[in-house]
């Protein structure tokens, strides 16, 4: 009897091969160069698409013979669902691939990754070693590019050779920017920036003044004034008056209150009373009474031309007690008249007078 199953398997699977070969045509597929594409196939043509159960069926014959015990995995026939209205033979079925859900923290921890590969991370021994070629006027760049360069331009030993390279003997230096006190952590960082514009040429090309009115007056405007005096010099006066940006702390210039913060941040590389801090030197032909704005904020700047000829101008300061943007008249009002020159020293200028 098993020999009569086999032989009987054998022959339907041979007639179920012999239909598909006979059946089938390059013609009948998709792909297929057709000069009618519209056009359906023959009766006698097999259909691919339409008939694909048929073959499974075909197939499947002589295992239908088998006991439920000598099958495999692969010959039992998964059923599925059809909708009303349509029969097994006329309905295409299309299994959607099952695609795994997506874990949104394993998303995230992608995501992560991508950014950390970005780029190409450095050792920090190669950033330092670039630090000993930058100029001054990249100091900002460099101290961007990324965490390494940042904490290289925050170390003492990157400011002391900043100023070992520039250094000129030839040029005198005030008591406190000579290489003895630049072994001083307090305050490194604002004292090589002063020293920089006493012997680095780009920077003094900055701060000489070829044309009179040449500082911008305009941009103190919101600042508030915390000192103001004025100053003989050959046949004229000078009119100052410090200001400091919104948002800064000014610890004044007391002998003592110094002393103590020396004692208190000697380690403090960055730090600085006179940051944040501007003079504004107005130069007049001769004396003026003025009223006292100190603690008040300068609201609007106008800088004319002087009555008393056209080689003169006229310098009004509106101040007030806040900032007000639209306020034209509102305030104390300080007017300088005749003026010659005006000029704007921030805190790095060889020419400030207050000194940390």
């Amino acid at each position: 009897m098993p020999r009569q199953r086999e032989t009987k398997k054998d022959r339907k699977l041979a007639l179920s091969e012999r239909m598909v070969v006979n059946d089938v045509k390059l013609s009948d597929f998709a792909n297929a160069s057709m000069s009618n594409p519209s056009a359906h196939p023959k009766k006698g043509v097999f259909n691919v698409h339409l008939d694909s159960k048929k073959i499974s069926k075909v197939s499947n014959l002589g295992k239908e013979d088998l006991s439920w015990f000598e099958k495999d995995l692969d010959d039992f026939e998964i059923k599925t669902e059809t909708v009303e209205g349509e029969t097994e033979d006329n309905v295409e079925t299309k299994v959607a691939p099952q695609t795994p859900r997506k874990n949104r923290k394993s998303k995230k921890g992608k995501q992560i990754q991508l950014r950390e590969k970005d780029g190409i991370d450095y050792p920090v021994d190669l950033w330092y070693q670039l630090s000993y070629y930058i100029y001054p006027e990249t100091v900002s760049v460099f101290a961007r590019l990324c965490k390494s360069t940042s904490r290289i331009v925050s170390t003492n030993s990157f400011w002391r050779n900043l100023y070992t390279r520039f250094y000129v003997s030839k040029i005198k230096l005030p008591k406190y920017l000579q290489p003895a006190c630049i072994e001083r952590i307090h305050g490194l960082k604002a004292n090589v920036v002063r020293a920089l514009y006493h012997f680095y040429p780009p920077f003094i090309e900055r701060l000489t003044q070829t044309v009179p009115f040449e500082s911008e007056p305009h941009n103190l405007v919101g600042q508030r004034c915390l000192l103001l005096w004025c100053q003989p010099v050959k046949n004229y006066w000078n009119f100052c008056f410090k200001f400091v940006k919104p948002g800064f702390r000014h610890q004044g210039d007391n002998t003592l209150t110094s002393q103590r913060d020396i004692i208190d941040h000697y380690d403090d590389l960055s730090y600085n009373t006179e940051s944040g801090c501007t003079i504004l030197q107005v130069t007049c032909t001769h004396f003026q009474s003025v009223p006292i704005v100190m603690g008040m904020v300068l609201n609007r700047v106008f800088l004319t031309v002087s009555g008393q000829g056209m080689r003169y101008h006229t310098l009004r300061l509106i101040f007030d007690s806040r900032y007000q943007h639209q306020s034209m008249n509102a305030g104390t009002t300080l007017v300088l008249d005749p003026v010659i020159n005006v000029r704007v020293i921030p805190w790095w200028d060889p020419k400030y007078p207050f000194t940390t």
